[in-house]
């Protein structure tokens, strides 16, 4: 598990030695699927970065690598031998294991929020099915 469940419009991640909250400034769910959505299809690894109001991270998916360069106190750079399929199907079921709370993850209207989880529940859905689809097809 790299996601952990969001709360309060925050995302711990957790990569090898690396534990980092991801704010609300980010849609995690979104960029995490939007970079492996254009991995596969054409191949660019996936690189993506997070703010945790005060400091960050990126974090770069190679074929067999995951690195993350934290931008704390100090810059900070943990590499763990995950490989890209894992990452991704890993990264993937943990936003399926905790979907509803990732659809809810940018809904602060209430006049709107049943329209809009409706609309982002679709949108999430539809990009898992999208990577899955291609990335089954061609790995």
């Amino acid at each position: 598990m790299y996601l952990l469940k969001p709360y309060a419009g925050w995302c711990q991640i957790h990569i090898g030695e690396f534990h980092g909250n991801a704010s609300y400034l980010t849609d995690v769910p979104m960029q995490f699927l939007d970079s492996f959505e254009l991995f596969s299809n054409n191949y660019a690894t996936p690189v993506l970065s997070f703010d945790e109001e005060g400091s960050d991270f990126i974090i770069i998916v190679d074929e067999y690598t995951t690195y993350v360069i934290s931008e704390r106190a100090t810059t900070k750079l943990y590499k763990t031998e995950v490989d890209r399929r894992d990452f991704i199907e890993s990264i993937i079921k943990d936003i399926e294991d905790n979907f509803e709370e990732f659809v809810r993850w940018y809904i602060s209207d209430p006049d709107t929020e049943l329209e809009e989880e409706d609309l982002r529940r679709r949108l999430l859905k539809a990009k898992i099915e999208s990577i899955k689809l291609k990335w089954n097809r061609y790995n």
